[in-house]
Formats: structure tokens, sequence, C-alpha cells
């Protein structure tokens, strides 16, 4: 077995602050030798790539409550700036405006979540299938460990970020971090599947 040396664990800003900027830019464009998951596929178990399969049917219907959630926050201005009601009557259609749009944010953030989770434990269990059967030396991987643990620290401030918007009440600042979250979850699962190219040595099409 062999045993991977540790970089900078669960610690995003520490990370980012002794990562050289041209390589961590690199790292979240994807400019570094980036998959895309039809690729990665290819290493994949039949049962796990239905896994995969499975959780992206999430996709198009929390995609569609965050296109909803955007039209009402599109009515939300019309509202605010519409000459036919009073200062009430806007009040109360904002609030009503408001809540269905957070209602929305709210549940695709939950369908996004189930989604990456599924993905980035799968992914996961074959970076760390590829070192369990690596014998030789770090250094020809040095990068491709830089990326990997930047996904697991943005998937743990994706973390951070969920349980830092179930503390607060029903609002823009709620929304606004998990939106973040799903941000740092996507881009998690990016990097996994940067990090699966460079240690199978999948060609990019």
């Amino acid at each position: 077995m062999h045993f991977r040396m540790k970089w900078f664990p669960v610690c995003p800003r520490l990370f980012r602050a002794l990562c050289p900027a041209p390589v961590l830019i690199l790292m979240l464009t994807g400019e570094v030798c980036g998959q895309s998951q039809e690729q990665i596929k290819t290493i994949l178990r039949p049962s796990d790539s239905k896994k995969i399969e499975k959780a992206d049917a999430q996709t198009g219907y929390a995609e569609k409550l965050m296109e909803e959630a955007k039209q009402l926050d599109n009515e939300v201005f019309s509202v605010k700036v519409s000459r036919e009601l009073d200062d009430k009557a806007k009040r109360k259609k904002v609030r009503q405006l408001e809540r269905r749009s957070r209602q929305k944010i709210i549940a695709a953030s939950d369908l996004y979540q189930l989604r990456n989770q599924i993905k980035y434990k799968v992914y996961k269990t074959y970076i760390e299938k590829f070192w369990k059967q690596y014998e030789g030396s770090q250094d020809p991987y040095l990068d491709a460990l830089k990326v990997e643990e930047l996904s697991n620290d943005l998937y743990y401030q994706a973390g951070m970020e969920r349980t830092e918007a179930m503390t607060l009440h029903a609002g823009y600042e709620k929304t606004g971090k998990l939106k973040q979250a799903i941000e740092s979850e996507n881009l998690a699962i990016e990097k996994q599947l940067t990090v699966l190219g460079m240690y199978y040595n999948i060609r990019q099409e």
C-alpha cells in the first residue's frame, strides 16, 4: 500500500494562501488536464456508472427550479418599479414572490446536494483505489495531488457553507450560502475528474 503525503487538508484559505497563483488559477479553471465525465466513465464499474447516471437524473429538475426562482426574482424587480400598485400592495407581492423564490432555491439545493454526494463518493473511491494499488514515487503525481487536495477542500467548504445556511433565517443570505455550496461542490467534482484523468492516464479528446 502506498501512503500519500498530506498537503493542506480541510483548510481552503491556507491552501490558497500557500499555493502559487498561476497554479491555483489553472486548477480552478480546469486547465490542468481537465476531463469530461464521459471519459472518466471508461474506468468505472457498470454499477458505479449507473449510480452516476441516476444522480445526474436529478439535475434537470434542479435546474428548472433554479430558473423558476430566477424568474420570480425578476418579477420582484418589476413589482418594485410598478406604478400600478401602492406601497402596501408592493410589499405584500414582493414578500410572496421572494418566499416562493427561496422555496425553489432550497428545494433545488437539496437535489444538487444529493446528486453531488453520490458523485463525489463514487469518484473518491476510484481516487483512493489508485493509491492503494500504486507502489511508485509520488513525484510524477505532485500536481495531481495538489488538485486532489483542492477538491477535498472545496467539498469540505461546501459542507461548511450548508451548515452555516441552516443556522440562518430565510432570506437572501441563506439562499446565497446554498448557492455557494452548490458551486463549491461542483468545482470539487470537476477537480476529481481532472485528478482521475491524471491518475489513470486518460487522454483528453
